[in-house]
């Protein structure tokens, strides 16, 4: 234990492959549950075969989706001085993909044979076009306006072609927020890979799949995220921003992310149990309940504007639960919870129906008795501070409705408090808000003011004539003063453009001719002369030879 496929005719004859996986999945889950809960092997595993076979094989009275949670995790690192969210992602798996091309086999030899190339291309919003033609990610004007990332620690992992996308959280929440609401919710994001490769056009099939070539030689430019849309290698592929391991720590395979168990209503409890102690959540179904929560959250995805963007959080038989809230976290009046009821056409469509009611979550404390019991404390939760309520609602700086008044009431009074505090600030003349200093006025100066033409130029006008000709004059002096050293001596340029006015007139004294007549009996001599003169008479210099 635990069992497997080939175990399943031990214990119940006759069923098919997907009954007996069916059965592994009840037996098993069932099996953890009760031995996590103290029973024992022999007990447990009786316990196991006798539910799953009453499961496996049987009439469903009830119908269950047991979807193994496929979050994917983020992570935020530091990298060349900005945060960024780590994210993991599939570019590519090994199968017959439908890209600019056409539909093309990429084999998974093809796609690990160079796979280091991969790490440090863009990571870009959409692939990027010129007139309506794919080009390449690496230009500046791309760079610039949809890269938003890079890719590193590609990797192949059987036949898939792994890696993190490191992503610069600014960059993405300036370039395309929608695909930032997506990352940090971590909801469905698909990719796709632009290459160039060798395609050797040979038709044929692959694992029932026509295809007009074989992609060989893969060149990575970059990988784009699509929110919104479907690359060739497509989510149901199995490609995307997702996570790349299970548990284990091995690639999951769809056997093992999605199974559908059917299950009797007296079993349904137990066996809930079991799965759900393995990671699974159970939402009850007559069918495609996953594809339904998938169409809700792309209608509500439909309603996002600029402002607002709306999240699914629950989805019941016949209504569902979703939160609106401003984008990138920012106040919007109509945030909140909201219940809305739906339904499924015989197509599978979702249908929207009455309008959404605002909801809010309860959280009741209870408080124990003395035999043991609990007594709800519910009817003891007050409204918060409906004063402070009323001014967020009657105020014209705050973004809040009398529709918003049950859920500002729900919110601690901290919170309103916070609310409150942002109003106030609202309510400020701009210069009231970030007062700024003499000492800041005159920082902000000399950050901006590098040359003397933009000083001259916040002069009023009847000093800026003063002021030029002042700096042309100064200029024309100390070009001179510059040209009189170099001539006496070795400076360069670069050796005199950082000394000061005084410096360089010192230096150009110090270079001028002096007269030195008299110490050559009355010959008049210059300081050009001085290296020719001769010692006193009755003055002997002696050499190293002792003379």
């Amino acid at each position: 234990m635990p069992w497997t496929v080939a175990d399943v005719e031990e214990h119940k004859k006759g069923l098919s492959a997907k009954q007996k996986r069916k059965w592994v999945a009840v037996a098993n889950s069932v099996l953890k549950r009760c031995m996590d809960e103290g029973g024992s092997e022999e007990t447990c595993a009786a316990s196991a075969i006798r539910q799953a076979n009453g499961v496996a094989g049987n009439e469903a009275e009830m119908s269950l989706h047991a979807v193994q949670i496929d979050k994917y995790i983020v992570r935020t690192e530091q990298h060349q001085g900005h945060q960024h969210l780590v994210v993991p992602v599939i570019m590519m798996v090994e199968g017959v993909h439908a890209g600019s091309h056409g539909p093309l086999l990429h084999p998974a030899e093809e796609l690990g044979r160079f796979v280091e190339t991969w790490n440090g291309i863009p990571v870009v919003i959409q692939h990027p076009e010129r007139d309506g033609t794919n080009v390449s990610a690496n230009s500046p004007d791309i760079i610039d306006t949809q890269t938003v990332g890079r890719i590193y620690n590609a990797h192949m992992d059987g036949q898939r072609l792994c890696a993190e996308a490191w992503i610069d959280q600014e960059r993405i929440a300036s370039v395309s927020p929608e695909t930032l609401n997506l990352i940090q919710s971590q909801r469905r994001l698909d990719v796709s890979v632009g290459v160039f490769s060798e395609d050797d056009l040979t038709p044929g099939t692959w694992n029932g799949e026509e295809y007009t070539g074989i992609a060989r030689g893969h060149r990575p430019d970059h990988l784009a995220l699509l929110p919104g849309g479907q690359g060739a290698c497509s989510w149901d592929d199995g490609c995307g921003v997702r996570a790349n391991e299970d548990k284990g720590g091995k690639v999951a395979k769809e056997d093992e992310v999605s199974t559908t168990v059917e299950i009797k209503a007296d079993d349904l409890d137990v066996t809930a149990k079991g799965l759900s102690a393995q990671g699974y959540f159970m939402v009850q179904a007559d069918a495609g309940f996953r594809q339904i929560m998938e169409n809700i959250q792309g209608k509500l995805d439909r309603m996002d504007d600029d402002v607002k963007v709306h999240f699914l959080q629950d989805v019941y038989k016949d209504y569902f639960i979703y939160e609106v809230r401003g984008r990138m976290g920012a106040p919007v009046g109509g945030a909140g919870l909201y219940k809305r009821n739906y339904s499924v056409g015989t197509d599978g469509a979702v249908e929207f129906s009455d309008e959404p009611k605002t909801v809010r979550r309860e959280i009741n404390y209870v408080e124990n008795s003395a035999k043991g019991g609990s007594t709800p404390m519910a009817d003891n939760v007050k409204k918060c501070c409906p004063e402070k309520v009323q001014l967020l609602i009657a105020s014209a700086h705050a973004p809040y409705q009398e529709a918003d008044r049950e859920w500002l009431s729900s919110l601690e009074e901290a919170q309103i408090d916070k609310l409150v505090s942002m109003e106030k600030m609202l309510a400020m003349e701009p210069e009231e808000r970030n007062p700024i200093t003499n000492e800041q006025a005159v920082q902000v100066l000399q950050a901006q003011l590098r040359t003397p033409d933009q000083f001259i130029q916040l002069l009023p006008e009847e000093m800026r004539d003063q002021m030029t000709s002042a700096l042309r004059l100064h200029q024309k002096e100390r070009a001179r003063l510059v040209e009189a050293v170099k001539a006496a001596s070795r400076y360069t340029d670069d050796q005199l453009k950082t000394k000061t006015m005084a410096e360089l007139s010192i230096l150009a004294d110090m270079a001028r001719p002096r007269d030195f007549s008299g110490l050559a009996g009355g010959q008049p001599l210059s300081s050009n002369d001085v290296d020719n003169l001769l010692p006193p008479p009755g003055i002997v210099f002696e050499s190293e030879g002792g003379r």
